[in-house]
């Protein structure tokens, strides 16, 4: 049965501090400058892709749960299953293919990953006002 609304909100904010640690992981990245490393034994993208690919999938599941705030109602499938990841702390890697308009064809410059991890946070942050507000 579909998880309704509320527990939707009560849940927002285990997401939130799981979203919030995952940017705090890509930051450490680009400090480290990993996103130049080419491949890892884990996949044939870069470091970078692999960054750009976590911030626009954490930006998806951000506008995902607004939809779902705004209408009041529950969550389907896909939405469970990314919330899911969130919960989990990590993301797998090498394991599936990306969907479209999730990957990048080629290594992207620091400023790009920069710019993917500010939208991300930026569609988490706006998810603020409505768990303050109880979603409305």
């Amino acid at each position: 049965m579909p998880d309704t609304g509320s527990s939707l909100k009560r849940a927002l904010e285990d997401d939130l501090q799981a979203a919030l640690a995952v940017f705090a992981e890509v930051e450490q990245h680009l400090a480290a400058g990993h996103a130049e490393r080419a491949r890892t034994s884990v996949s044939a993208w870069s470091v970078g892709q692999q960054l750009v690919h976590v911030c626009l999938a954490a930006s998806s599941v951000a506008t995902a749960i607004q939809r779902l705030l705004r209408k009041g109602g529950g969550e389907d499938e896909s939405t469970q299953a990314t919330r899911g990841l969130l919960a989990t702390g990590s993301y797998p890697r090498g394991v599936a293919t990306a969907p479209p308009g999730m990957t990048r064809p080629a290594p992207p410059t620091e400023p790009e990953i920069r710019t993917a991890l500010a939208k991300a946070r930026r569609r988490w942050e706006d998810l603020l006002p409505r768990r303050a507000d109880g979603g409305g």
